[in-house]
């Protein structure tokens, strides 16, 4: 009797437990169709920046999620932060559905700790449907988030540039302070090398802008450096890091690696001018005049009297005078030089060359005689260096902007109040790209920037008159935009483009 009792017993757990499978099966499979939801970040949101130096720093980010069921009943959601051990909150984190299609939104925040080592964390935002056999998941986006356990940051990191024997290599670094952070940081070239090794290493000059930064919460402002090789110079690649750090503190500061491809042949300085083609006058007529001259003083020394004496000094010692002062322009090619520099300040090394059709070694070499003369001064503006007459006053420093800012300004222009993902969909850029490039001209004052809600609105500054004109000899590549601030009789202020 047992053994039939113990065969039913069995048989019956058997139907329990397949009859359980059954309907977890069915659970599961209603689960994938019974509910769906699509999920959308802000894009605005979905990718920043953060400076985690001295403190946490709260991210925040905001979406919304279209929901559709096939169910009658009402229908449970749970969103959720995944894949980082930060703390985060989520406002709603649970949502209930009653009809066939709805839609919410939401904001979350994700506290990232001070100290964050650099580099890119990434965080997925998860909606699931709370089924009667668990959490399923329908939907997720990914939050991306560049922390810089410094202050500040730079880019880029690396760079190159291509230069000849005699020519100049530039270099753009922008930098930007985090949001809260004031100070000043320093900035200095170090650890030259190059491959293979050469002699003329230690000829190499550079350049920098500024070596001391003085830095505001949110500032974005640039770094320029400017190489010069020697005329001497062959085949090779320079190699150098400038470094950016907290003014006094070693430990926290970043390097850029940047280097110089160099390609070409040496340009040997040209040769200095034989003393008599320096000469106002032609030789002939100098040596007649002054042989008349010592004649005249002759004639009056042998008279006991001291008027030849004087005479020959008087007409003598004026001529050498004005020789020795006049000798640096008389050279044909120089004064050539120094006479476009007059008709045209602020030319660059470039801008000569070209008009007069010389070699880069040579307006180099002459340049460098009219500043040692001090007939010339030149001053540095960006990665060019530009030269100005000595009595001339040097025009206040210029902004220079890339080809995409340029082309912003135009598009903001054209279409005051465009959101900043309408302004990226128009340049074919990302919106990161647009949202960095729009904050440098915010602190250019040349665009702002409002919010309407979560859109983020784009203008031109209030009451800019943008005029495109191209500026003597600033060539293509320059685009001059005069700005004309708030308020009544206020001067214009001219803001440079270049194209780079």
């Amino acid at each position: 009797m047992r053994r039939p009792l113990a065969s039913a017993a069995l048989a019956l757990v058997g139907l329990f437990l397949a009859a359980s499978l059954g309907a977890t099966l069915c659970s599961a499979e209603d689960a994938a169709s019974g509910v769906s939801a699509k999920m959308t970040l802000e894009p605005s949101t979905a990718g920043q920046t953060v400076f985690a130096f001295e403190d946490d720093i709260v991210v925040t980010f905001h979406g919304s999620v279209d929901v559709s069921k096939q169910s009658v009943g009402r229908e449970t959601l749970k969103l959720s932060v995944l894949g980082t051990p930060w703390e985060w909150q989520i406002t709603p984190d649970s949502y209930t559905v009653t009809i066939a299609t709805e839609g919410f939104d939401f904001q979350g925040t994700i506290r990232v700790p001070a100290g964050t080592s650099d580099d890119v964390y990434e965080a997925q935002i998860e909606v699931a449907w709370l089924s009667i056999d668990g959490l399923v998941r329908l939907d997720a986006e990914t939050i991306s988030l560049t922390v810089h356990d410094l202050p500040f940051a730079f880019m880029p990191d690396t760079g190159m540039a291509h230069a000849r024997p005699g020519g100049t290599a530039a270099f753009d670094v922008v930098v930007y302070s985090s949001p809260t952070w004031s100070g000043n940081l320093e900035c200095h070239v170090s650890d030259v090398s190059s491959v293979p090794e050469v002699p003329w290493l230690g000829s190499v000059e550079w350049f920098l802008n500024a070596t001391i930064l003085e830095m505001v919460p949110g500032e974005v402002t640039a770094i320029s450096l400017e190489v010069v090789v020697p005329t001497n110079a062959t085949d090779a690649r320079l190699h150098f890091i400038l470094w950016i750090g907290i003014e006094g503190h070693d430990l926290f500061s970043r390097g850029a690696l940047l280097s110089v491809d160099i390609k070409g042949v040496p340009i040997a300085p040209p040769p200095e001018p034989a003393w008599w083609e320096n000469l106002p006058v032609s030789p002939w007529l100098l040596l007649t005049i002054v042989g008349l001259s010592l004649a005249v003083g002759l004639v009056g020394l042998l008279g006991g009297t001291e008027v030849g004496l004087l005479s020959l000094l008087w007409f003598l010692l004026p001529l050498f005078t004005r020789l020795r002062h006049r000798e640096v322009l008389n050279q044909f090619t120089r004064g050539e030089i120094y006479g476009f520099i007059k008709a045209n300040p602020g030319a660059s090394l470039t801008a000569v060359r070209e008009n007069l059709g010389l070699s880069n070694g040579v307006v180099a070499y002459h340049l460098r005689v009219l500043l040692r003369e001090e007939y010339v001064v030149a001053h540095r503006e960006g990665g060019y260096k530009r030269f100005y007459p000595r009595d001339m006053q040097v025009p206040r420093k210029r902004v220079h902007f890339t080809r995409l800012q340029v082309d912003i300004v135009d598009k903001v222009r054209r279409h005051p109040g465009i959101g900043q993902s309408e302004l990226a969909a128009m340049l074919s850029e990302s919106k990161q790209v647009v949202s960095y490039n729009l904050k440098v001209l915010v602190a250019a004052g040349v665009a702002r920037v409002e919010r309407e809600g979560s859109k983020a609105r784009c203008y031109l500054v209030d009451g800019a008159s943008i005029l495109a004109e191209e500026e003597a000899g600033a060539g293509p590549e320059e685009e001059a935009v005069e700005v004309e601030p708030e308020g009544a009789g206020s001067a214009p202020s001219r803001v440079t483009m270049r194209w780079q």
